[in-house]
């Protein structure tokens, strides 16, 4: 029986997936970092100290501090999403649809952002009063693909994880749903959308608009 549903932020609450793109290319670009939006989705979902180090091991730069490199791409991020950040379509109605359900069920968010930019998007988009629990990886010795920052998440609701249900875009996150016992509904951007690597998720959708009473119920019966 589904207790809690937890939600990841980036390319599911808020269309923020392009602006790290946008991010990452510039910051990453400037220290000689031969990097595309296709090889941005190599690194989707992880943390990005540890999004840092991937590229650092393969193309090592100068002179310029893991630290300094974190904050100019976070600051980047953040003034994206002040400037174009949305709300993806059908968020409002789903967190509203899980709020009113009896017995209540508990509402989670576990992002592999920073902290201070989860606040920043909830604030922006009208919808921190939904969550019961707002969790970063920045917290965890460990990000996406493990399942760490998902079971802190349950721990702290009292919910084993057989009983939540997980919304994630990105490979990594359904792979760390997974690894944490949960459901998991996959909503991966379109143009991997067919891809085989996501069916591993118990389902998978192509918008949020897409989730309604039928496929709960089937969830809530696994």
């Amino acid at each position: 029986m589904i207790e809690s549903v937890i939600f990841d932020m980036d390319g599911v609450l808020i269309d923020s997936e392009p602006l790290w793109q946008e991010a990452e290319i510039l910051i990453f670009g400037n220290l000689g970092v031969p990097i595309t939006k296709g090889k941005c989705l190599e690194v989707q979902g992880l943390k990005l100290t540890e999004v840092i180090k991937f590229w650092y091991d393969l193309y090592s730069w100068e002179n310029v501090s893991f630290q300094e490199v974190q904050e100019d791409v976070l600051q980047t991020v953040m003034n994206l999403i002040r400037e174009k950040g949305e709300k993806i379509n059908g968020v409002e109605e789903l967190l509203s649809y899980f709020s009113k359900k009896i017995p209540k069920i508990k509402i989670g968010l576990a992002s592999s952002s920073d902290f201070r930019l989860i606040l920043e998007v909830v604030e922006k988009l009208n919808i921190k009063h939904y969550f019961d629990f707002i969790h970063s990886a920045e917290f965890e010795l460990v990000g996406k693909p493990f399942p760490d920052i998902y079971l802190t998440v349950a721990a702290n609701f009292n919910v084993k994880p057989e009983n939540c249900l997980v919304f994630e875009d990105s490979y990594n996150g359904v792979r760390a749903a997974k690894a944490a016992g949960m459901k998991v509904v996959a909503i991966p951007e379109t143009s991997i959308f067919h891809s085989k690597i996501f069916d591993i998720a118990d389902v998978k959708i192509e918008k949020l608009t897409n989730f309604n009473e039928n496929i709960f119920e089937k969830l809530n019966s696994l």
